[in-house]
């Protein structure tokens, strides 16, 4: 009889062993196992090598838990029928079954979720030597499982991590102080590199500094002080024809400064405008590469690309110790402001509190006023707008460079 009582209590202590290793290794996120297994805790390998296997690991666990829940009830349904009534046995099994519920079931598992790394490293070893003693009978359960289901087996690789529980974590650490706005804000743009094509992000043709390929090199020093680039395309005719990118530090290491900028150009990197910004990266990146030209479906050239543009996606407007402080947006009065063409209509509204409507033709506010009134406008002439008048400060090339917004 007591050697009987004796195994009820090994049987459940089993039932909560496999139940609590059950919630431990499965609570486990697989970045939270690689996160051990870098900073080497002891047995973090094994813990990885069978948490690579979970339909295996599920199964030796359920194996366990099964076999000793029903050996369990089995042995206390013998005790009471040795020792109680017929009429008692079923009392004794309910009775049985709340034990098991709560000594093989919930206890075990809170305690087990409340200690998982702890418990997870501790019993992976066990684990992994059950795994290999019930590996006959786990493959032949499989077998069955996939017969009966008529499904196939299919070891699907899953990341990591996913997108989607990254912003989580990252939204549960802004709440908790430990992930700054700041942060937070270049975060989630990073996120969006594969939604944002190049083209919104690149330098538009109007705006590109180029350089004419019969020039030669002394004839580029005014051209790079005045631009602040370091690299700067080369055109043949028009800026339809780039052949080539002529960098800085190339025409200072030529010591014959009267040679044509052909003689030193590089071969130029062309991109297309639906060209998703991550993909941009990863290209400059294999290529070594931190320039681009950007061309539209047809093969024209629409504008420039760079490393720093990428950044600026980011981090915001990047102001090099050689650029010059000129806001597109200036302040002259309380009323009135200086805004350059190229101005993105949602950031001028920002800035002076306007309304303006962007539309699919354009988006900077030189488009705006151009679709205002249907043609090129001469300097100095004034356009009312609502509440608003626009005087042409300056053109270039047909296009509105600077304007003047006055609120009425």
């Amino acid at each position: 009889m007591l050697y009987r009582i004796v195994t009820l209590a090994v049987l459940i202590i089993l039932s909560s062993f496999f139940s609590g290793v059950e919630t431990a290794l499965f609570s486990l996120s697989s970045l939270k196992v690689r996160h051990l297994v870098e900073k080497k805790r002891r047995n973090a390998l094994m813990l990885e090598r069978i948490k690579q296997r979970p339909h295996d690991l599920l199964t030796t666990i359920l194996i366990g838990n099964n076999v000793v829940n029903i050996a369990a009830s089995a042995l206390a349904t013998m005790i009471a029928v040795d020792f109680f009534e017929s009429n008692v046995v079923g009392i004794v099994t309910g009775i049985m079954t709340f034990i098991i519920l709560v000594f093989g079931e919930v206890t075990p598992k809170t305690l087990a979720l409340r200690h998982n790394e702890g418990v997870a490293l501790f019993v992976a070893g066990l684990m992994n030597s059950l795994m290999i003693i019930l590996f006959p009978l786990v493959k032949l359960l499989d077998f069955i499982t996939r017969a009966l289901t008529g499904m196939r087996r299919r070891e699907i690789k899953k990341p990591i991590v996913t997108e989607e529980e990254l912003k989580t974590m990252f939204k549960a650490g802004e709440e908790a102080g430990a992930i700054k706005e700041t942060e937070k804000r270049m975060i989630h743009k990073i996120f969006k590199f594969d939604d944002i094509d190049v083209a919104n992000i690149m330098t538009a043709r109007p705006y590109m500094v180029c350089a004419n390929i019969n020039l030669r090199i002394n004839d580029l020093w005014g051209l790079f002080a005045r631009s602040h680039h370091t690299k700067i395309p080369v055109y043949e005719k028009s800026k339809d024809k780039i052949k080539g990118m002529v960098y800085l530090h190339d025409a200072l290491k030529e010591k014959n400064k009267n040679i044509k900028i052909e003689k030193i150009m590089r071969k130029a990197y062309f991109v297309p405008e639906a060209k998703k910004v991550d993909a941009l990266l990863k290209a400059f990146q294999a290529r070594q590469n931190s320039i681009a030209v950007v061309v539209d479906e047809h093969g024209i050239v629409s504008g420039l690309v760079t490393m720093e543009d990428i950044l600026e996606e980011i981090v915001g407007e990047i102001v090099e110790e050689t650029d010059k402080l000129s806001p597109d947006i200036r302040r002259v009065s309380k009323n009135s402001w200086f805004v350059l063409g190229k101005s993105d209509i949602e950031e001028v509204n920002k800035k002076i509190g306007s309304r303006f409507r962007e539309e699919e033709d354009f988006e900077t506010i030189g488009g705006y006023v151009l679709n205002r009134i249907g043609r090129i406008p001469e300097e100095g002439e004034e356009i009312k707008d609502g509440r608003y008048v626009f005087t042409i400060e300056k053109l270039e090339h047909n296009r509105i460079f600077e304007v003047k917004i006055k609120k009425r």
